[in-house]
């Protein structure tokens, strides 16, 4: 059995110049015919994007009809948090918020689904962009994660590594050969390691989405998608598994 993963931050649905087009973001990823897909930064019935569904836009176009939401924050009188699409169908669904951190609520999106008997719980997450909180919530993961033993584990998002807040809402990128952060949530899962940056903004290069796993998955392919619909680069994972 396949099971193919692909994580986006959408950025609300902002596909470049402030113009919001969902739509093509979601006919991007369908063309890859995912499994699941993971989405962070959806705002739902915001203000900023005329109080549409953003989900009920992916659910339409991907055709992935099992989904969920967490809000993380209230948000121009909507909400805006993180999603997840699947083509199977979601037995549990949690979303486990840190209102501890200083710029805005973190969320940790969770969802288990069963393939064939088979069931693999998966995670979607926003990390902070500080790095102190990074670390923080590598260790709530892991704390989550450790509750959870059993199944198979994938956790995928924008992780934010390296990156490091200079002003408002600007950033730069600082490359290390590790991360503490990261090296808290390798305690629990291996990378699924690739080589490509998936954020080049405005001279800022970063790896900043990845996806992880455990368990018995066979990571079979990953990489990052060359379609820029977003301030981030999709990224996909392939992985195999036996059926019970």
């Amino acid at each position: 059995m396949n099971l193919r993963v692909i994580t986006l931050n959408t950025r609300h649905g902002e596909v470049e110049n402030g113009i919001i087009d969902g739509i093509k973001q979601a006919t991007e990823i369908k063309k890859y015919n995912p499994d699941v897909v993971l989405l962070q930064e959806v705002d739902m019935y915001t203000d900023r994007v005329n109080q549409i569904d953003e989900l009920q836009i992916f659910r339409n176009v991907t055709g992935l009809q099992y989904t969920t939401f967490g809000s993380n924050i209230d948000f121009a009188n909507g909400g805006y948090g993180n999603a997840i699409l699947s083509k199977y169908p979601i037995l549990k669904s949690e979303n486990y918020i840190n209102t501890k951190f200083i710029k805005e609520n973190r969320g940790i999106l969770y969802i288990e689904i069963s393939i064939n008997g088979k069931k693999v719980e998966i995670f979607n997450t926003h990390f902070p962009v500080r790095e102190n909180e990074r670390l923080l919530f590598s260790k709530q993961i892991n704390r989550i994660v450790e509750n959870k033993k059993g199944n198979d584990v994938i956790i995928g998002g924008d992780f934010n590594l390296g990156l490091v807040p200079i002003a408002k809402h600007v950033y730069e990128v600082k490359v290390k050969d590790k991360y503490e952060e990261f090296e808290e949530l390798k305690k629990n899962f291996k990378d699924a390691y690739f080589e490509e940056m998936t954020y080049p903004v405005e001279n800022v290069e970063g790896q900043l989405d990845k996806i992880m796993y455990n368990g018995t998955l066979k990571l079979k392919e990953v990489k990052r998608l060359d379609d820029k619909i977003s301030d981030h680069y999709p990224v996909m994972a392939n992985f195999e598994f036996s059926e019970i």
